[in-house]
């Protein structure tokens, strides 16, 4: 049922757009990319 999700992250689809989270600590800086994706029970 994408139309069930169709604002933000999903915008219509099943699997939302790329996202990016910058941490710093520890002395480094870490970028996370990561999506969300909606599958079926199994």
């Amino acid at each position: 049922m994408p139309e069930t999700f169709f604002g933000w992250p999903f915008y219509g689809a099943s699997r939302s757009v790329t996202q990016t989270m910058v941490m710093v600590g520890d002395g480094g800086q870490y970028d996370v990319d990561f999506h969300w994706q909606l599958s079926q029970p199994q």
